[in-house]
């Protein structure tokens, strides 16, 4: 990046990491909630790989809040807010994989459906965290909302999706609510 965009005095460049983010509205195939949501509607135990893993769960509006933060930032002061930044929950919000599944599946289905451990032989990092001093520190970032209430709004969408409510809508409630509008 310095020796392509050297020339280019006011150019800011930054990258920006999320942790496990997580929220109403993903489909996608092995990720936890996904999954969860689809043993609920299944009526099935979902079946995980390393309950005792832990990784840094985040509602996906905190780390799109830091994103937001850090662009506006960018644009103000190219070369304070140029690098790379990590967006992720605080310490006492990392959690581990079975944890969460069991807190996700109790809110979703009031402990009808359960989780089962099953055996592999893929190799997965079992402590994954974040380091978000710099986030913290200098775009003066923190996440909004603790892992209670992002297993709680998660739960919440696909409870209200599955009663009939328009994505769209669910969503909207939930940005009003996590951005105060």
């Amino acid at each position: 990046m310095r020796s392509l965009f050297k020339d280019r005095v006011n150019f800011g460049a930054a990258s920006a990491r999320a942790g496990n983010v997580i929220g109403g509205g993903d489909w996608s195939n092995n990720r936890l909630i996904p999954d969860s949501v689809r043993a609920a509607e299944s009526n099935t135990p979902l079946a995980i790989r390393q309950p005792n893993s832990t990784r840094p769960w985040q509602h996906v509006l905190d780390p799109i809040n830091g994103y937001l933060m850090l662009a506006k930032n960018l644009t103000l002061d190219s070369k304070k807010f140029s690098g790379a930044w990590n967006f992720g929950p605080t310490i006492q919000n990392i959690r581990s994989v079975g944890e969460v599944t069991k807190k996700f599946l109790n809110l979703l289905t009031n402990g009808r459906v359960g989780y089962e451990i099953v055996l592999d032989n893929l190799s997965e990092s079992n402590l994954l965290q974040l380091n978000c001093d710099r986030a913290n520190s200098i775009l003066n970032w923190q996440p909004k909302w603790n892992i209670e209430t992002t297993l709680a709004k998660t739960a919440d969408w696909y409870k209200a999706f599955w009663k009939g409510t328009p994505a769209q809508q669910v969503t909207s409630l939930q940005i009003r609510e996590f951005f105060g509008g």
